[in-house]
């Protein structure tokens, strides 16, 4: 696994060695609205967000998913140390990770989030050429990263079964400390769009677990 961030590089000057640290790779994210740091864990090649080639641990919520509540569709957290995340394995100085999971066994579409003024459904990244399709299939995982000294609002969206989008605005204090992760969890939509769900056996599926 190639190191993320600043690295030393040995270089020949007048027969000794001397030690030159390498600047982060940066591309801009559409979440922060800001460049970020690269990442190599996804499936389409390193880029500062996209959906992950590895599936998040289940006691990243709590001993076996227990901390999420029934009836979540998603849930959105913040981890500050990055190397407990198979994949990462290293934590990232000066940043936090950003996590979106989708906990039910159905595709969730219209997935979008943002920091502040900037906002972007979930985007591959595609080599630098973003291409937004607000997919994220059973049990994806959705990551970036952001500063950990970004304190700013949170708005998350999410379409019901017939389309309708479902905006949610809380803030980074607001969210639910349960170590390792600070999360929000987002509900399946409610009220009209339970029983969509419902007739698709989302409901049912996750009351089971």
């Amino acid at each position: 696994m190639s190191k993320l961030f600043p690295c030393t590089v040995a270089l020949a000057i007048t027969g000794a060695a001397s030690a030159q640290t390498t600047p982060p790779p940066l591309a801009f994210n559409v979440h922060t609205g800001v460049d970020s740091l690269i990442l190599p864990a996804f499936a389409t090649g390193p880029a500062p967000y996209g959906l992950a080639s590895f599936v998040v641990p289940p006691d990243i919520f709590g001993t076996g998913g227990s901390e999420v509540p029934p009836d979540t569709a998603a849930a959105f957290a913040i981890i500050d140390d990055a190397s407990i995340i198979p994949g990462i394995d290293q934590d990232i100085p000066g940043f936090d990770l950003v996590l979106v999971v989708n906990v039910t066994p159905f595709q969730l579409e219209g997935v979008g989030f943002g920091f502040g003024q900037a906002f972007a459904d979930l985007t591959d990244f595609n080599g630098g050429m973003p291409a937004a399709n607000g997919l994220l299939p059973p049990g994806g995982l959705y990551l970036t990263l952001i500063s950990e000294q970004d304190t700013r609002d949170i708005t998350f969206t999410l379409d019901t079964p017939a389309g309708v989008e479902q905006r949610f605005t809380f803030s980074q204090a607001s969210l639910i400390d349960a170590p390792p992760a600070r999360a929000a969890f987002i509900p399946i939509p409610a009220p009209a769009a339970a029983g969509a769900f419902a007739a698709a056996g989302l409901v049912a599926a996750r009351r089971r677990r």
